[in-house]
């Protein structure tokens, strides 16, 4: 009859205690053939086994031999553990899918090794271990390595830095595949999370330099932004618990809300860590989003806010007294409208954000326009991006409600944002490069109303305005684009593409028709005025609008004939 494990391992236990000193071949076996009935049950176990009774109750039983062998406080189990301590843990691990009880075992068993042996060839082997787990079907024997990383990592004194910087990619990979699984989520990211604070108490221990708490603050900000990608969030009004943890850490780490609002701050961090941690794109991404998304719950929720111990008011002011600060902060909610791969739950938290911050634009202070004339025209490309993002968001985002909040940021974004100049431009480099047509009409509707705002009401003659206006027959703020013949070349730009030939028809139907409207406002606003100044024949400006609306009107026609010629074939 077959003898079981646990009465096997007892017999190499005694056999272990009464061998000869350190090199002895007798002692050197029993700790192998320890090792290897230790290994047996689970050897080829995964997170996904089931397991007979009969072999849960011979599991729990060898387990119980192995917490009595492995005592640190006798002589052999001592002597044990520095044969094979380092061994153990990736086998042990296993043993936590069998019962609750050897769960249990287990982790009594971890914190013993975690004690025992030497914490710089604990901390390899448990990264070595958590290496050979990282995958699908196997993230829940990564979990109770977790558990005991804090320990070891703080009673690491010298170069702890080094260490910390090197475990983290891996730890964070762990997080995202236990996140894209669904696999012992919450347990893999909590596990991460009170790494993250242990590390965070042993800075306030020690007065930790600089380095260390950047460290600890970009982890933070990428554990937040992985946690967000469980889709069991979405539901969530406010951050979980462990984002709040997370929140502490941010303004320890002197990550402020401005700061991370600011381009110039976020982009030394992001420096920082592809200089100092080796971090690539996807981690670069990452800290991003952590950034942006500790901005938004603080500007949408009071409640995170006051965990972050930051004065909002404050950050609010520095806000309103700074155009280039509420041009940095549009632009960094860039990070959140682009994640649209499998969830809008972030793109939703990027609306949000941007109306936030809109708002705090909207009572900026008059000592708020600290950007030069020079400086347009890059900002101008940068919120040409943005909107475009934001354009894909009104045109593809299910949600009807956020369709309409990104159309509401959208025209906000260009009436309120942008000067008339870098406005006018803007708009024009938008209407160039939208591929969708009822898109252009909108943005053609966004131009009929720029150019009503920039005309006045009055209607005054030619004589009166021939020194006063770009557009003839009407009075106007000081130059304004809105109000000149550029707007004719937006509508050419829709009704005779660049590219030749006339529009595609009934594709850009939409597009026609918003520029046609627009052209009909402006005939309707400005003919008696036109007409009048038409007899100043020494007019250059006079001359180029008529040619203009000459063509134009020609492109008209030959529209609606294609019309007339689809309606026809039409059964």
């Amino acid at each position: 009859m077959e003898v079981p494990l646990s009465k096997q391992l007892e017999q190499i236990v005694l056999r272990f205690s009464q061998a000869g000193e350190w090199g002895d071949e007798q002692k050197a076996a029993a700790a192998c053939d320890f090792v290897r009935v230790l290994s047996e049950p689970v050897e080829d176990i995964d997170a996904t086994s089931t397991v007979a009774q009969h072999v849960r109750v011979e599991c729990e039983r060898l387990l119980a031999v192995v917490k009595v062998a492995l005592d640190p406080s006798t002589s052999s189990g001592q002597a044990l553990l520095d044969h094979i301590g380092l061994e153990i843990p990736s086998i042990i691990v296993k043993y936590i899918v069998i019962s609750p009880i050897c769960e249990e075992m287990s982790d009594d068993i971890m914190a013993t090794l975690c004690d025992a042996c030497s914490s710089r060839e604990l901390y390899m082997v448990y990264m070595g271990a958590l290496d050979l787990y990282a995958k699908s079907a196997s993230i829940p024997f990564c979990v109770p390595l977790l558990r005991e990383l804090p320990t070891i990592l703080c009673r690491i004194t010298r170069r702890r830095l080094g260490f910390v910087k090197e475990a983290i990619p891996g730890l964070l990979e762990i997080a995202r595949l236990a996140v894209e699984v669904q696999v012992k989520t919450s347990d893999v990211l909590d596990k991460l999370v009170l790494l993250a604070m242990a590390l965070h108490n042993l800075c306030v221990q020690e007065q930790a330099e600089e380095p260390m708490r950047q460290v600890v603050g970009i982890f933070a900000l990428q554990l937040l932004a992985i946690s967000v990608k469980d889709h069991r969030l979405e539901n969530m009004p406010v951050g979980p618990s462990m984002v709040v943890q997370l929140f502490k850490l941010l303004s320890f780490c002197k990550f402020s809300y401005f700061n991370m609002l600011s381009g110039n701050y976020l982009n030394d961090i992001v420096d920082f860590a592809t200089i100092e941690c080796g971090f690539g794109n996807l981690e670069v991404q990452e800290i991003k989003i952590g950034a942006a998304l500790a901005v938004y719950w603080a500007l949408c929720h009071d409640e995170m806010a006051a965990v972050g111990n930051e004065n909002m008011e404050e950050l609010r002011d520095k806000l309103r007294c700074s155009q280039n600060a509420i041009i940095d902060a549009l632009w960094g909610v860039n990070i959140l409208l682009n994640q649209r791969k499998g969830s809008w739950y972030l793109v939703k938290k990027g609306v949000d954000l941007l109306l936030s911050i809109l708002k705090i634009q909207s009572i900026t202070t008059e000592t708020a326009n600290d950007i030069g004339t020079d400086d347009w025209p890059g900002i101008s490309l940068r919120m040409v991006i943005l909107l475009q993002v934001v354009e894909d968001v009104i045109v593809y985002a299910p949600d009807k409600e956020l369709r309409q909040k990104a159309y509401i940021v959208f025209v906000r974004i260009i009436t309120e944002v942008l000067p008339a100049g870098p406005r006018f431009d803007v708009l024009k480099a938008l209407i160039i490069n939208c591929k969708h047509s009822s898109m252009v009409s909108l943005l053609l509707s966004c131009v009929k109303e720029e150019v009503a705002k920039s005309l006045t009401t009055k209607q005054v003659t030619a004589a009166e305005t021939r020194e006063e206006s770009n557009f003839i027959g009407t009075s106007v703020e000081p130059y304004s684009p809105f109000a000149s013949h550029e707007v004719l070349n937006i509508i050419e730009l829709v009704v005779r593409p660049p590219q030749g030939g006339p529009p595609d028809l009934p594709n850009q139907i939409d597009a026609v028709l918003g520029a046609l409207n627009l052209y009909r406002f402006i005939l309707i606003k400005e003919t008696k005025g036109i007409r009048t100044a038409c007899k100043d024949e020494n007019s250059e400006m006079t001359v180029y609008m008529l040619l203009a609306m000459d063509n134009l009107e020609g492109v008209l026609c030959r529209c609606l004939e294609l019309a007339e010629e689809a309606l026809r074939q039409c059964p």
